[in-house]
């Protein structure tokens, strides 16, 4: 089934600054290190093109044609997943969810990229980049991975220059629950349904979605959102899975609303998010014991707030896909390909100190496989 998309880019203040620690800056020269004033510069040189060959499934449609990479448009840098731009594309990327067959023919010097957006599951066995001639087709990886070529995250977190002022004894009053908790995948690779079980023995829950009993019917994502930031405390932010530098909307789609997020997973968040931002499940022996933190929380409005103000300090930036999934319903992904498609531009027109070919992907991609936890807690 044809999937229609559409793509809208978030709110984006050049002004502020990103939120990036020593170690996350440091690692591999990523693409952050380009990032200035929220807006990545690209020496402006010969224009260049980005095709799209395996297309992920949120991937606008409206890129038939060359069209230009708006976070950076001093690069003179096109995207299009149109393959009749093949020969004269300087960078071919692929999603790997969708790479068969028989590579395509390849023009010298062309610049092919892996691209990977979302965690290597467990049984992601055999896929045709395990063999030659794909696994050592590629020259750049581009993922949410830390060591990856093209740094590409779920999202990025801004610190703000102006923090707004809000009567938070306003805010909390009006909230009447505790904690919500929206999740329709229900294999249970990472426990969490388990331990969300376990949770709800301690303090409410309330489950919606396909793994719940609560329902909330929706014609857009912004009603959802707005819901549940009026009415609730706190959010269980859980990854179906655990794998490495992996930290999805499931944390960063609800970073700007006033709740705090409680999250699981098998991402470096004290690397990743400001301190003080969110409540981990890591630092508590048990459900039992996170529930008993959440009451404290709850019970002392003070400190609540502490946590609320820390937030305010900053914002999520990403790009919203909208689609239509197989299903025939609209359906919404998060991510920030801009800012990766813009390091892609910085490479291409400095090729000389970037270019290389990876030997196998398969080793790279192995380390990055999921090892989810054995017990729920």
């Amino acid at each position: 089934m044809v999937l229609t998309c559409v793509y809208i880019l978030r709110v984006t203040l050049h002004s502020d600054n990103l939120y990036i620690p020593d170690l996350f800056s440091s690692l591999n020269k990523l693409s952050t290190q380009a990032f200035q004033n929220g807006q990545q510069k690209v020496t402006k040189t010969v224009p260049k093109t980005i095709l799209w060959y395996f297309t992920p499934r949120y991937l606008p449609t409206n890129l038939n044609s060359r069209v230009a990479v708006s976070a950076c448009p001093e690069s003179q840098c096109f995207q299009t997943r149109n393959r009749s731009f093949l020969q004269s594309s300087d960078a071919v990327i692929f999603n790997s969810q969708y790479i068969k067959g028989t590579p395509p023919p390849r023009k010298a010097g062309q610049v092919w990229i892996f691209h990977n957006n979302e965690p290597p599951y467990l049984y992601a066995y055999e896929r045709d980049y395990y063999k030659q001639p794909w696994s050592s087709a590629f020259n750049w990886t581009m993922s949410f991975r830390h060591d990856t070529d093209i740094f590409r995250p779920y999202s990025l977190l801004k610190k703000r220059i102006t923090v707004p002022v809000k009567n938070y004894t306003t805010i909390v009053k009006k909230k009447a629950k505790l904690v919500a908790w929206m999740v329709s995948n229900c294999r249970d690779w990472s426990k969490r349904l388990a331990f969300g079980k376990e949770l709800q023995k301690h303090i409410p829950v309330d489950i919606y979605g396909l793994c719940g009993k609560m329902t909330f019917r929706r014609e857009q994502n912004n009603d959802w959102l707005k819901y549940l930031n009026e009415t609730y405390k706190f959010y269980l932010g859980f990854e179906n899975i655990f794998c490495k530098d992996y930290i999805s909307e499931k944390f960063f789609n609800n970073f700007n609303l006033d709740l705090v997020t409680v999250v699981r997973g098998g991402g470096n968040y004290s690397r990743d998010a400001p301190p003080g931002t969110y409540i981990n499940v890591d630092d508590f022996k048990s459900p039992k014991h996170l529930a008993e933190h959440l009451w404290f929380l709850h019970n002392n409005t003070d400190k609540y707030v502490e946590i609320l103000k820390r937030k305010e300090g900053y914002y999520y930036q990403a790009e919203e896909y909208l689609y239509i999934n197989p299903g025939g319903h609209p359906f919404a992904e998060h991510y920030y390909e801009h800012g990766a498609l813009c390091d892609i531009c910085r490479k291409l027109n400095n090729i000389e100190n970037h270019s290389k070919t990876i030997p196998d992907i398969v080793p790279w991609w192995k380390s990055g496989l999921c090892k989810n936890p054995t017990k729920p807690f």
